[in-house]
């Protein structure tokens, strides 16, 4: 087995594939952290393949094992943009970004998601556009043999190389970008490891030294080969299956890596200096929705008539003057109370005259104690302070999930007015899907008046779900 030795400088692994790297990444998250403190090491980071999955569970064994987080991920980056998707033409590199600070972790949230919704081909892709738009409060590393630099020095074009490592360098600013170091005994190593501190050198950009670890100990490369051989539909006993050619890959001592660099002592030293640069924590406990802006110059109630889709030739056909619309519904949230209108094509307009006109909107056949109001002086079925408008032309088909939909809108509103946020700003704040019965329903605006809220759960068996107590 590997022996950790007494640690005497300070070292921070900055490559890590947990389990969550799907059959690749073979560091158990709660192995991860023993085997972080037995090689005497007080801060680790997780950059799983293309995704964030286990950042939250990383980050729980982290803090509890006394061991300092480090949020990240290894994004694939499109050769052209993340819109190509040619075969044999348009493939990936790898980069890898680390969290500084909140910011950093919300823009590699929405590099992460844009990789899936976008730029998916083969792999989760991002592309330098996306980078040059979601780049600030993160590090950058410039990744391992699949790297963009990397891969321009196997290819014998140094100036390329060169070239694309200032390019990042200017992007990700002074500090924020590092040559990565490493060294895994294998033939290219010995090629492109040379061509890298070069690269430094003439450029001044700093390096950091990491390992490529894929699992825990040098004795567990065998279950990591295996791995790979279900991920690619191979058998262990093919010669020609995806495979490691060394067992280098594991978490390695600062006596082990420092060894692997001699004469590159402030590669292995910067990587404390980056674990020190990142402060990002999770904040557990609070409901974290989001602020929807409005466009610049348009009120609250003019963004709710525009998010209806209705047409002014639609309102006027129900009896509303487009141009009293929104003035119409601000003096009614003068007045206080939850204004929602559910999205229907068919039905908006209708909703909308209604409540306009203070009449009874509908009521909500699935839920006794609830019937829907204009105002405060009818609510005999305890529901005070409510203008919920929906389309119920739909039969509900489960009855209990739609229970727990309003009660669960009901407890985020109350949690909302706790925090006594203005709420009228949030839109699109809670969704509907057609398949569970009532057809078209998507609230696209929401203002919350909490007096009497208690007074909405009427019968015992209307106590919050666990799920929403779970938030």
């Amino acid at each position: 087995m590997s022996e950790a030795l007494p640690n005497t400088r300070p070292f921070v692994h900055l490559h890590i594939h947990t389990e969550y790297s799907l059959l690749d990444g073979a560091c158990r998250i709660d192995q991860l952290m023993d085997r972080v403190k037995e090689c005497g090491q007080t801060a680790i980071a997780c950059t799983d393949h293309g995704v964030m999955y286990g950042c939250v569970q990383f980050y729980k064994a982290a803090k509890k094992a006394g061991i300092k987080p480090i949020i990240g991920c290894e994004v694939y980056v499109a050769t052209r943009t993340r819109f190509d998707k040619v075969n044999k033409i348009d493939g990936n590199n790898h980069l890898i970004l680390l969290c500084k600070n909140e910011t950093g972790y919300k823009n590699l949230a929405k590099l992460v998601s844009a990789a899936f919704i976008e730029g998916f081909y083969s792999k989760p892709r991002v592309d330098k556009q996306l980078l040059e738009q979601y780049h600030e409060g993160l590090i950058c590393l410039s990744a391992c043999l699949a790297g963009e630099i990397p891969q321009a020095i196997l290819s014998g074009d140094y100036e390329r190389a060169k070239a694309s490592a200032l390019w990042y360098r200017d992007l990700f600013g002074e500090g924020n970008y590092y040559i990565e170091l490493q060294d895994h005994g294998l033939e290219e190593d010995n090629i492109v490891l040379p061509q890298l501190i070069k690269l430094a050198r003439e450029t001044g950009i700093p390096m950091a030294a990491t390992n490529d670890s894929h699992y825990l100990r040098k004795e567990d490369a065998k279950m990591q080969g295996i791995l790979l051989c279900i991920q690619t539909g191979k058998t262990v006993d093919e010669a020609e299956r995806m495979r490691f050619e060394t067992q280098e890959f594991y978490l390695k001592s600062e006596e082990e890596m420092r060894a692997l660099f001699p004469g590159q002592e402030e590669a292995a030293d910067n990587t404390a200096l980056i674990a020190q640069k990142c402060s990002f924590d999770f904040e557990f406990g609070r409901y974290h929705l989001p602020r929807f802006k409005l466009p610049e110059g348009e009120s609250l109630p003019e963004n709710i008539v525009g998010l209806t889709g209705i047409t002014d030739e639609r309102l006027q056909t129900e009896g509303v003057q487009p141009t009293k619309a929104a003035s119409q519904i601000a003096k009614l949230m003068q007045n206080g109370p939850t204004l929602m209108i559910a999205h229907n094509a068919q039905f908006d307009a209708c909703f909308l005259r209604g409540l306009l006109r203070g009449q009874k909107v509908g009521r909500i056949d699935w839920l006794d104690s609830l019937t829907v109001y204009k105002d405060r002086r009818a609510y005999p079925h305890k529901l005070a302070n409510a203008i919920i408008a929906y389309d119920l032309t739909g039969k509900v088909q489960n009855s209990h999930r739609a229970i727990d939909d309003v009660l669960a809108l009901f407890e985020v509103l109350k949690a909302m007015d706790d925090e006594r946020e203005d709420l009228g700003s949030y839109v699109n704040l809670f969704g509907y899907n057609p398949k569970y019965g009532v057809s078209g329903r998507r609230i696209v605006g929401v203002r919350y008046e909490p007096q009497s809220f208690s007074k909405g759960l009427t019968r015992p068996e209307q106590t919050l779900p666990a799920r929403v107590a779970r938030r």
